[in-house]
């Protein structure tokens, strides 16, 4: 009978801890990923108006919290918000100008006004959304949007919605959210996931009224003509 040496026998008992050390992040990758998401809620839109399509558009952002905190502290709370406004406010304004819209001050008279309004704020804990799930130190942000003719007398929003994105409360599918979830505790990943509801539905609505949107071709000059 065929003896096992001792550095065999070492290597073949410690392959079902190797195999369990490969697996577990793995796992709590899958997990997490399936503890986030992003959902838009209350979507109501005008009838189509007749205008000729925008070219300019202004970005407003403000914070008008609707809920105490959870576990935090009022201070981190508002901290956080007035953090994600700043956030808010610029990667909606690269967004719109990566859509071919040239992006004003309200005070300069723009063909549109987007208006987002952070409701809620819940920075959360990594640590718990890893080790304990389902809900367990969740991030939260709710935001209140309304697309609106600011040029015309006072009335409902061309559009209006309401967008809510969590990281560590089921269910959910986005596991690259998730994966950068775990870098830090903050709002990173929410903020990225609001902008990128907000711009759908502003490109669905663009595309309703027959209006250019996502346009990414380039605009070039006809050449011209040596004929006299």
């Amino acid at each position: 009978m065929s003896s096992i040496s001792p550095t065999r026998s070492l290597k073949m008992t410690n392959l079902p801890c190797l195999r369990t050390g490969r697996i577990l992040p793995v796992l709590a990758l899958l997990i997490l990923a399936g503890c986030a998401g992003t959902g838009v809620t209350n979507v109501m839109s005008s009838h189509p108006i007749k205008t000729s399509a925008p070219r300019t558009i202004a970005v407003l952002t403000d914070v008008k919290l609707a809920y105490s905190p959870r576990h935090e502290s009022v201070a981190t709370q508002s901290d956080a918000a007035d953090q994600v406004n700043t956030a808010l406010n610029s990667d909606l304004k690269a967004t719109l100008l990566s859509n071919h819209l040239t992006v004003v001050d309200a005070t300069e008279h723009p063909d549109l006004l987007l208006r987002s309004r952070i409701v809620d704020v819940r920075r959360g804990k990594k640590a718990l959304r890893l080790l304990v799930g389902y809900g367990a130190g969740r991030a939260e942000l709710q935001v209140s949007s309304s697309l609106e003719l600011p040029h015309a007398p006072r009335s409902e929003p061309l559009l209006s919605f309401q967008t809510k994105s969590t990281t560590g409360g089921m269910p959910g599918n986005l596991i690259s959210a998730a994966v950068k979830s775990l870098g830090k505790d903050g709002l990173d990943v929410e903020v990225m996931e609001t902008v990128k509801q907000i711009d759908d539905e502003l490109g669905k609505y663009f595309v309703a009224q027959g209006w250019p949107y996502l346009d990414s071709s380039p605009h070039v000059d006809a050449p011209k003509s040596d004929a006299p």
